[in-house]
């Protein structure tokens, strides 16, 4: 819809962005990895070729959070099999390409910022990043992987929606996937980036992909916390040097918090050409028992009226913490005041 509302509406900036963005990542370009100097293909994953059972980690929903987890409404249920969360057991980039992206990122902030990073998200703690479509030298590499390697892990993950088609279109065999956003996040322990708060992402599949290395001496901590993994305080997910996370964007979740160093991911929201979830979720929680609804609010009251402390949480998260993408309010302000949807 972003080319209907542009269209439509011209001076919009927020959807003149967002159409740049849609032309950028689905123009030509990606599939032969050209124009990637050395930061995409040598990888054994890099060329796609999984197999759900033999590459992934699957992370499934834990029975007694289904009702609370509407993300599992956007696919089929029989071959989903209440897994939302799929982790790569091999690396998808070489620690060699790794090094190489972070060094096209700090070659850009320190001459287009100054040395100084920003962000496009607002928190309730302090959140740093960059836009990949904002470092041209990034470019091809994140279009050879997302076509050559990203879109068939989902492909693979994630392999009926619940309307009953695929990512992949049957009469191209064309993937139907698209890319959202993308952005690589920095957190820092020393400059209080160290988090990001309990959320869910304005995606149908989301992916954290890490850049450098945990194992070693640049960080501890860090990794993605998933409420509905575990029904006692979620499940951390964290994946090794060059790995990536792919789970479904309406999952719940959270920035574990690292305790030291510097922790930085890629970041993307995917989306899948004319899949509409948003009616899923509606129904899924239209299905939800209100006696449930009433039970949790009556005890969450009863918490509070005992006069107990609501402590940091299982995610790491403090109380009051929230994150929002500042285009997502640019287009939920922009949708109030037109009639595009």
């Amino acid at each position: 819809y972003w080319a209907d509302g542009h269209m439509r509406l011209k001076d919009d900036v927020p959807l003149a962005r967002q159409e740049g963005k849609r032309a950028l990542w689905d123009g030509p370009g990606g599939s032969g990895g050209e124009g990637c100097n050395g930061m995409f293909g040598a990888a054994a994953l890099a060329g796609g070729g999984f197999e759900r059972e033999r590459d992934f980690d699957a992370f499934k929903v834990h029975p007694n959070m289904r009702s609370k987890c509407p993300a599992l409404a956007l696919f089929d249920e029989i071959t989903q099999r209440d897994e939302l969360v799929f982790r790569t057991r091999e690396p998808i980039m070489t620690a060699e390409e790794c090094a190489s992206v972070l060094k096209a990122v700090e070659e850009y902030i320190e001459v287009e910022r100054g040395g100084v990073w920003g962000t496009v998200r607002k928190a309730s703690v302090p959140t740093t990043d960059v836009a990949v479509e904002d470092v041209p030298s990034l470019r091809p590499w994140l279009k050879a992987l997302m076509r050559r390697c990203l879109w068939p892990m989902l492909h693979e993950a994630f392999p009926k929606l619940a309307d009953g088609t695929t990512t992949v279109d049957e009469a191209t065999g064309k993937s139907r996937m698209r890319l959202h956003d993308a952005f690589i996040v920095r957190y820092d322990a020393k400059d209080g980036s160290f988090s990001l708060p309990e959320h869910s992402d304005t995606s149908s599949m989301s992916f954290t992909i890490s850049l450098n290395d945990g194992g070693g001496d640049e960080f501890d901590g860090g990794g993605t916390w998933f409420e509905a993994l575990d029904e006692s305080g979620g499940v951390v997910v964290d994946g090794g040097l060059g790995c990536a996370t792919a789970f479904a964007g309406p999952l719940r979740h959270a920035g574990y918090p690292i305790s030291r160093g510097t922790r930085i991911i890629l970041v993307l929201f995917c989306y899948v050409e004319d899949f509409a979830y948003g009616r899923y979720i509606k129904d899924f929680c239209a299905k939800v028992s209100s006696e449930d609804e009433i039970k949790d609010e009556g005890e969450r009251a009863a918490s509070s009226a005992a006069g107990e402390e609501e402590l940091i949480k299982s995610s790491g998260d403090k109380p009051g913490g929230y994150v929002v993408y500042r285009q997502t309010v640019e287009l939920a302000s922009m949708l109030a005041k037109s009639d595009v949807v």
